[in-house]
């Protein structure tokens, strides 16, 4: 091989190596960026008195009534995790609970529109609860009929979602679906 040969070999060599080293660190810096959150838990939702369930995950309530709903929330990780427990003092919903209530035609249920919003809402200053790995624990039971308008007989769905962290963007947990039949 002749010395120019041998030079533009090594050169290629070289570029090579550049490339896959650069290309690795590209790649480690997508992984990085893309971090991958596991739900370190799991929410499951039931309607509560005066609801009455007629099948899994399906309830019925008079039109004239309350509807409350018992958010569980099961740590599935392998550390302790800290779950806000306060609620709003004026709905009575859990700060940390999200709900996604629809007729059966799939359109969104309205919130309801506060008396005396000027107010404003507060919480009871409840210290967070510790979730061992493995254990559930009821979360409160929330006024839905606080926030939604239900008083209107036909079949709702209802899901409730948690954030997984205090950061939103790390995603959320989502429960269970229910169907609550509202009858006069």
């Amino acid at each position: 091989m002749t010395r120019r040969a041998l030079l533009n070999f090594v050169a290629a060599v070289g570029l090579l190596s550049l490339s896959l080293s650069v290309s690795s660190q590209n790649s480690s810096k997508q992984i990085a960026s893309k971090r991958i959150v596991t739900q370190p838990f799991t929410l499951t939702i039931s309607a509560v008195a005066p609801a009455v369930e007629i099948s899994p995950d399906k309830y019925t309530v008079s039109s004239a009534s309350q509807l409350f709903i018992k958010v569980r929330v099961t740590n599935t990780s392998e550390h302790d995790i800290r779950t806000d427990v306060d609620g709003d003092s004026m709905t009575n919903v859990s700060f940390n609970n999200y709900y996604d209530v629809r007729e059966s035609t799939g359109n969104p249920v309205p919130k309801r529109r506060l008396n005396h919003p000027e107010i404003g809402s507060t919480g009871h200053g409840w210290p967070p609860r510790v979730i061992k790995p493995g254990t559930s624990t009821d979360v409160g039971d929330d006024r839905v009929t606080g926030l939604y308008d239900l008083s209107q007989p036909g079949e709702y769905t209802i899901q409730v979602s948690r954030a997984i962290h205090d950061n939103v963007k790390d995603g959320w947990v989502k429960s269970n679906v229910i169907r609550v039949v509202v009858a006069e």
